[in-house]
């Protein structure tokens, strides 16, 4: 009977499932095997399992010879097996396997150490025997480090130039040679994202699942990595290290994959470092007599290692190990000579990383995996160690540039993503892998991609090289379907209506958009959103706009709002015109009549239909209404404004025959604004109140919708039924939300009778953001330390860090919002201050990637004041001199940091206020903050912010107090 872990099994490389972590993964090089009769039974064996781990993870124990045997003889190429045995079952296991290669050390553990000392001696791999488990435990540590020594195997391509003069530049070796280079070039380039990161920790957790010191240093790693400590994170003592070199080694291309930007990290952190001269350095290495035979054949040819080359400049540092009495007879002695110039290298740095390193005491030039070198010679010296010396080479040598050049124009310009690094690996005969990522880029796709007709036909491709015939004509024929499908015909169904007819995959689209009443109808519903949502398409005379008709004079407008100022459109103006395209007219109100007004405010008749035209004004960035008025005045439309607190309601063409309408610009922290160009409200339950997540059915017709199709909805519309997201006893909008129901019902609507979920919108891709540490020797960095010790008091202060932000796309928008406020107020630079601003918990990472976005600290969730001050002065964005009251906003994390910005803020005319207004939503008109000034709590001046774009993340300062 045995008893084996979840964590033992060994795995190919190239069968790494690609969606989830398997637990029977080892990511590491080391198998610690422990073999006794009472190891899952003894309680002590079973606590000193858990210490072991600590010292190799992936532990596997039994209690029978047979089974131990069994396992241990088909153990993996390229990894190595220490043992642990008991003194009689040892006695028993030892003799039949002490010949495998990849056993390198064995420690008996009994009860009787003279006893087994007898058959013991006669094993050299047998290391040591103990009867202390304590004294076990500390050998295997300390034997460690000799076995990572061990671990750094060489793995190496020769590029050959005999092959190059005979035309064989391509295939064979220099072919592993050249696509080695490739496929690393490829992987760097692909665009990192959040889920590469959530797979790589999920990964992680599961193979340290059973080690609490590395599962904590992953979460470390998860919570607290930044690029700028690449190498301190590579050269630590931790997983990073032993995953990474494996992978390289044996070129396990998923988890390089999502190890990429850390790659990337230590690339460019290597370059910033880069050695300035040239430079001796040396490295030990015991390689197996093929591979010496193999370099002994290869003189004067090229080289490349395949992962991180670590070197000395201490030939007798280098050295040190390969005199320990863990070297196998069955492995060659070797140091490596290396004559490194920079001038010769441009894509591949190599760099003096003591500076850098965890370990500061060591010496350690570090060359980028993927490095080149000419072999020089080789010769043994007296003490039987192999001397090999190499230098290192660009990729400028004659006959490899030719290669690489001739790769880089097939490669280089395509667009890296998945697809081009399924071509690289179907290039290196990984056809497994390659089709892996074919059907993972082909899950990420949406059905109308023109990309996915491409994957289907190399995968067919592929199929037919490997001989799977079935297979190639399921995926032919795959493609041909899809390539005549209406989503990829121009002559059909426009992608966006197909896109947003499906909610279920390619089959229910096909089945939709097999009816020709239902294209009839997509298509030309398809039309009339056109005519409002594509920039391109005017289907109006400006000059005799003012003739057409009331609907027209508002398609045109909503074009203008659409395209033009990238407003988004919601409520009636769609549901019954663009869509329904019904008019409701009572014949005994006449057009002068349809406008009301109510306190001056204009009101069009709710009998009138189709309703007025509400559009959100843009999230990203500050409007400018003159800019909008302008362009009105361009149609000949006179307009008249009203200026809400929370919108601007334009009454346009009053005394115009057809009609006059009103416009609702909706300022943008009233609606739901994560919705792309238009989307259609089933249900018109929408409000102008703090509470428009709960209300209104709708669908983003530029993504896939998230609950029905817009088959339903054009159905729902036409039979003039609406559903219900939230229940009308759902606070604190129940009253409000009844309001609008008892009105649909009057204008002959009927309610479903179920209550769906809300829709979830699709947040839309991430921003690149980049976070530089500020020496701590900078006049910025002290002067912050300055001000935040000063107001602190005393030395109650630890900066952890000051990094300054990049991120281009809040940039790009603060600069816009800057030129709308120096053309309002006349101030050069809209008076903009650098202010304080503290956060905690998620809100930090969504700051970093979205800045201040109202739609979010609107309901409290950003740094608001949690005290006496809380919502003092409304929903916004609330900054202060002083870094103190913004410290009261803050929260420690596990390690007991917080996390506070300085902030750069355009306050453009700042109305000051001593009263608490909490029902503030948007700023005064004629202002562009608020600035709270109360007398009674000194050192309490917040200034106040209500649109996005106003504030730009600037500086991160992690620090504890």
């Amino acid at each position: 009977m045995s008893s084996e872990h979840s964590d033992t099994e060994s795995y190919d490389s190239d069968e790494i499932n690609l969606d989830t972590a398997n637990a029977n993964t080892n990511l590491e090089t080391f198998y610690l095997i422990w073999l006794d009769p009472h190891v899952n039974t003894d309680k002590h064996l079973l606590k000193a399992q858990q210490r072991l781990r600590a010292l190799i993870s992936h532990l596997v124990t039994f209690d029978d010879v047979d089974t131990c045997r069994k396992y241990i003889c088909q153990a993996p190429r390229n990894h190595y097996l220490v043992l642990i045995v008991s003194g009689q079952l040892g006695q028993k296991l030892v003799p039949d396997i002490h010949h495998i290669n990849q056993v390198i050390n064995i420690y008996v553990f009994c009860a009787n150490k003279a006893i087994h000392e007898k058959w013991a001696k006669e094993f050299q791999k047998v290391t040591a025997i103990f009867v202390s488990v304590d004294d076990l435990i500390s050998q295997i540590e300390s034997d460690n480090k000799y076995r990572q020594k061990l671990a750094e195997s060489l793995s190496f391509n020769i590029f050959n130039f005999n092959d190059v003069q005979t035309g064989q530049s391509t295939i064979g070796l220099n072919g592993q040679f050249v696509y080695n280079q490739v496929l690393m070039d490829v992987l760097l380039r692909i665009k990192y994202n959040k889920a590469d990161k959530s797979e790589l920790i999920k990964l992680c957790n599961t193979q340290y699942r059973k080690d609490p010191t590395e599962l904590t240093i992953v979460k470390e790693f998860q919570h607290h990595y930044t690029s700028e400590k690449a190498l301190w994170w590579y050269t630590r003592d931790c997983f990073l290290y032993k995953i990474l070199n494996k992978a390289l080694r044996m070129q396990d291309v998923h988890v390089l994959f999502l190890l990429r930007s850390f790659c990337l990290d230590l690339c460019q952190q290597l370059q910033e470092i880069q050695c300035q001269s040239k430079i001796k350095v040396y490295r030990g290495q015991l390689v197996s007599k093929s591979e010496l035979t193999s370099l002994k054949n290869s003189l004067n040819q090229l080289i490349s290692m395949n992962s991180f080359f670590s070197t000395s400049v201490s030939p007798e540092e280098a050295s040190a190990f390969l005199y320990s009495k863990y070297t196998s007879t069955d492995l060659e002695r070797v140091v490596f000579e290396i004559d490194a110039n920079p001038n010769v290298v441009t894509t591949k740095p190599f760099a003096d990383i003591r500076s850098q390193s965890a370990f500061v005491k060591e010496s350690e030039v570090l060359f980028m995996f993927g490095s080149i070198f000419r072999l020089g010679s080789i010769q043994q010296t007296s003490d039987n160690i192999w001397r090999i010396r190499m230098t290192l080479c660009g990729e400028n040598e004659s006959g490899l540039k030719t290669v690489l050049q001739h790769i880089t124009n097939e490669y280089g310009n395509k667009k890296p993503n998945l697809h081009l690094l399924g071509m690289v690996l179907w290039k290196m005969g990984k056809f497994d892998l390659a089709e892996k990522y074919y059907h993972r880029m082909i899950r990420d796709l949406q059905f109308n991609d023109p990309l996915i007709i491409d994957l289907y036909t190399d995968l067919s491709s592929i199929a037919a090289m490997r001989g799977s015939l079935d297979d190639s004509i399921r995926w032919k024929e795959k493609a041909l379907e899809i390539k005549a499908h209406p989503a990829h015909n121009t002559t059909a169904l426009p992608p966006r209506v197909l896109v947003a007819a499906s909610a279920a995959g390619s089959t229910k689209v096909a089945s939709v958009a097999s009816s020709t009443p239902t294209k009839s109808i997509y298509y030309e519903i398809e039309q009339r959103i056109a005519q409002v949502t594509d920039s391109k398409r005017m289907m109006f005379d400006p000059t005799q706009l003012h003739k057409c008709s009331r609907e027209t004079r508002m398609m045109a407008v909503a074009w203008i709002m659409v395209c033009k100022f990238d407003c988004k459109l919601y409520g009636g103006f769609v549901r019954d015109w663009i869509v329904g395209q019904y008019l409701g007219r009572p014949n005994n109100i006449t057009a002068d009549n349809w406008i009301l007004f109510n306190d001056s405010t204009a009101h069009l008749h709710p009998e009138i239909v189709p309703a007025d035209l509400d559009c959100y004004l843009p999230t990203h960035g500050l409007y400018d209404i003159d800019e909008i008025l302008n362009e009105l005045a361009k149609l000949q439309m006179v307009v008249n404004v009203h200026r809400d607190q929370w919108r601007y309601l334009l009454l346009v063409d009053q005394n115009v025959k057809t009609g006059p309408f009103t416009i609702d610009l909706i300022t943008p922290h009233i609606g739901i604004n994560k919705y792309d160009r238009i989307d259609f409200d089933v249900n018109n339950l929408f409000v102008e109140k703090d509470c428009t997540k709960h209300l209104g059915m709708r669908v983003d017709i530029t993504y896939p919708p998230y609950s029905i199709t817009l088959e339903k909805i054009v159905d729902n519309i036409q039979k003039k039924r609406f559903y219900l997201l939230a229940g009308h006893d759902n606070k604190p909008c129940g009253k409000v939300i009844e309001e609008r129901m008892n009105k649909m019902i009057t204008r002959g609507w009927k309610q479903i009778d179920e209550t769906l979920p809300p829709v979830v919108p699709n947040p839309g891709p991430p921003s690149n953001i980049e976070l530089t540490p500020v020496p701590k020797t900078s006049p910025v960095y002290q002067k912050i330390f300055e001000k935040m010790k000063l107001t602190f008091g005393g030395n109650d202060l630890k900066i952890i860090s000051i990094e300054q932000i990049k991120n281009a796309e809040l940039e790009s928008i603060y600069e816009q919002a800057k030129k709308v406020i120096q053309k309002q107020t006349e101030l050069p630079d809209g008076n903009q201050m650098t202010l304080f601003h503290g956060a905690k918990g998620k809100n930090i990472d969504e700051i970093l990637q979205y800045g201040f976005h109202d739609q979010v600290y609107r309901y409290g969730n950003w740094g608001l004041p949690q005290r006496t001050l809380s919502f003092i002065l409304g929903k916004g964005a609330y900054f202060s001199e002083n870094p103190k009251l913004q410290h009261g906003r803050t929260f420690p994390d596990d390690d007991n940091e917080r996390v506070m910005f300085q902030v750069k803020v355009l306050l453009g005319n700042a109305q000051s206020l001593s009263r608490h207004k909490i029902n503030l939503n948007s700023v005064p008109e004629n202002y562009h903050s608020v600035h709270g000034i109360f007398p009674q709590l000194p050192d309490s001046d917040e200034f106040i912010i209500y649109r996005y774009g106003q504030a730009l993340p600037h500086l991160k300062i992690t620090y504890r107090s």
